[in-house]
């Protein structure tokens, strides 16, 4: 089911962008060869990063191709001609799934995928709607199902201590205390309207003689009463470049007790390659790309902390005392990433 899942995802992707090519009028635009210059000067593309991964997706989905440095729009229904009736059958089937299980998530991404040509151009968004597409798109089942997997793969022990970073609009926390029985959770984001409308979201599940609501950024130093026994990152590095992983991590890493936990949700990819679906999330302006493995991995061990685990390039688990990563890797023991 996991599977069918996955490829009706992949559909849906594949519908918003290719829906974005129209409004880009790529399909006219590109019935001409244009390299690649031509057409980010006509077009107005500014962020080249952006762009870049925009145009190899399409080259994925197999809408554009490339002969002589040069794009070239074909029609998708060329290569779905080609197709077995099997895979028809299977792509179909996907899609019936995905309708059913994750079709909430279409409208959400679907605003992400009309904001990404004018992220391209350099246009940043409107606060207040950012934080409504947030809120909406950290309430579906997917994300609700991530965050209670990040949970139990961090076996957090009752009546913990939590501290909550980037808890945004508060999902995250609401999750924490329904799975964990805590004895308090510290919700903690940079931005106040966050805050507030994580406040109004703990209100509504009438959690908020639990929690502690805190706005600090894990950028600068971080004052607590006291230690904790458990910090949980909800998406936290995705708004942080690999360079600027270390530091983040060694304001973390004092807040934990000795023995304390570190675990979270996090996606980690193997190199710099922008996929489709984190392309959608740049539209997002804290948005800075999913962290790499090799800067993850040596953030964490620099940091101080120990027993790093992934698992499926998606949840990790750490804590502060016990064997150092620098220590396993002496020893010629492999850190466990499981994918």
């Amino acid at each position: 089911m996991a599977k069918l899942i996955l490829q009706g995802m992949k559909w849906l992707l594949r519908q918003l962008f290719l829906q974005m090519a129209q409004d880009e009028d790529l399909p006219n635009y590109l019935s001409t060869p244009r390299r690649f210059i031509e057409l980010i000067a006509t077009k107005g593309y500014k962020n080249l990063k952006l762009t870049e991964a925009f145009f190899n997706y399409l080259r994925e989905m197999g809408v554009i191709r490339v002969e002589n440095d040069q794009y070239i729009w074909e029609s998708p229904s060329a290569s779905s001609s080609a197709k077995g009736k099997t895979v028809i059958e299977s792509e179909a089937l996907s899609q019936r799934e995905v309708q059913k299980r994750a079709m909430p998530l279409f409208s959400i991404l679907r605003k992400y995928s009309e904001r990404l040509p004018k992220v391209m151009k350099g246009n940043l968004g409107e606060k207040e709607k950012e934080l409504i597409i947030w809120d909406s798109l950290h309430v579906t089942d997917l994300y609700q199902w991530l965050r209670d997997q990040a949970i139990k793969y961090g076996q957090i022990p009752p009546d913990s201590i939590i501290l909550d970073v980037n808890c945004r609009t508060g999902w995250s926390t609401i999750d924490l205390i329904r799975n964990t029985a805590p004895r308090r959770v510290i919700a903690m984001d940079p931005d106040e309207a966050m805050i507030e409308l994580a406040y109004n979201n703990i209100v509504a599940y009438d959690y908020q003689e639990k929690v502690q609501l805190v706005v600090a950024d894990v950028i600068d130093k971080i004052e607590l009463s006291g230690k904790v026994d458990v910090i949980f990152a909800n998406l936290l590095f995705n708004r942080f470049e690999d360079n600027q992983l270390t530091d983040i991590l060694f304001n973390i890493q004092p807040l934990l007790k000795k023995g304390g936990i570190f675990c979270g949700l996090q996606p980690i990819k193997a190199n710099e390659n922008v996929d489709g679906a984190e392309l959608l999330l740049y539209s997002d302006p804290e948005f800075k790309g999913y962290p790499t493995f090799p800067a993850f991995i040596t953030a964490f061990e620099r940091s101080g902390f120990t027993e790093l685990k992934i698992d499926k390039s998606m949840f990790f688990k750490a804590r502060i005392g016990g064997e150092s990563i620098s220590d396993m890797k002496k020893e010629g023991q492999r850190l466990k990433v499981t994918k």
